[in-house]
């Protein structure tokens, strides 16, 4: 996510050249894998807040009734 909050959109657009140029294109998979890497461990900290929520949750003090 960037400052404002907004998750920021790529756009790829193919330019031949020849040949490539490698600076550029590694510099973007970099960015790719950092970006990738960064939501791998948002979601993994949500994850983990979700159980220690339920692990730390008392257990109801009264058990439902048998139908």
């Amino acid at each position: 996510m960037n400052k404002r909050g907004k998750q920021r959109r790529l756009r790829i657009r193919a330019v031949r050249r020849n040949p490539p140029d490698l600076k550029k294109l590694s510099q973007a998979l970099i960015e790719l894998a950092q970006a990738q890497a960064e939501a791998d461990a948002a979601r993994e900290d949500v994850q983990l807040l979700k159980e220690r929520e339920r692990s730390s949750s008392p257990p109801d003090a009264d058990p439902p009734e048998a139908a």
